[in-house]
């Protein structure tokens, strides 16, 4: 695989993965509730974990924005998702596919005739912060990538989020 091949690989995977935990959504608004001010940090981070989604398989849909400076592009694919054991994600007409457990990350663009299967820690490099799969799983999922138990924090209200 050449170098310019690798790196445009690279901006995808990258884009769909940070596009991923940006542009999902539900049809179905869940609540317009407004941010309450008088909540302390700890009772919003209970309040968190508590509604954590408790599946064991997930599929669904989701649309995907990639920008690489030059040219935008927007496509929906496939999700499907075994908690802690396994997630595909899946473009029209197989064109890219990846898989993704805990031990390895796998993908392939059938355009650019591209296949990669190795480890996290290119994944990391890509992103430019260490990723592993439980990470991965939450920001597809709308979780907190890293446990907010383990610290104190403040809160503050920002518009109807919570900061």
């Amino acid at each position: 695989m050449n170098e310019r091949n690798l790196a445009v690989l690279k901006r995808i995977l990258a884009s769909v993965l940070i596009a991923l935990s940006f542009s999902c959504k539900s049809n179905k608004i869940l609540s317009d509730a407004k941010a309450d001010k008088s909540l302390s940090a700890r009772i919003i981070i209970r309040n968190h974990y508590k509604n954590e989604l408790n599946f064991k398989t997930l599929t669904g849909r989701i649309r995907i924005d990639y920008s690489d400076g030059y040219s935008t592009q927007s496509m929906g694919v496939s999700l499907r998702m075994e908690k802690d054991k396994a997630i595909w994600i899946s473009a029209p007409l197989g064109v890219v596919k990846a898989f993704i457990t805990p031990e390895r990350v796998s993908f392939y663009n059938k355009l650019e005739n591209q296949y990669f299967d190795g480890d996290f820690s290119y994944l990391s490099r890509m992103l430019g912060t260490d990723v592993d799969f439980e990470q991965v799983q939450n920001l597809l999922l709308g979780q907190a990538l890293l446990d907010l138990r383990d610290e104190r924090y403040l809160a503050q209200v920002n518009g109807d989020n919570y900061e």
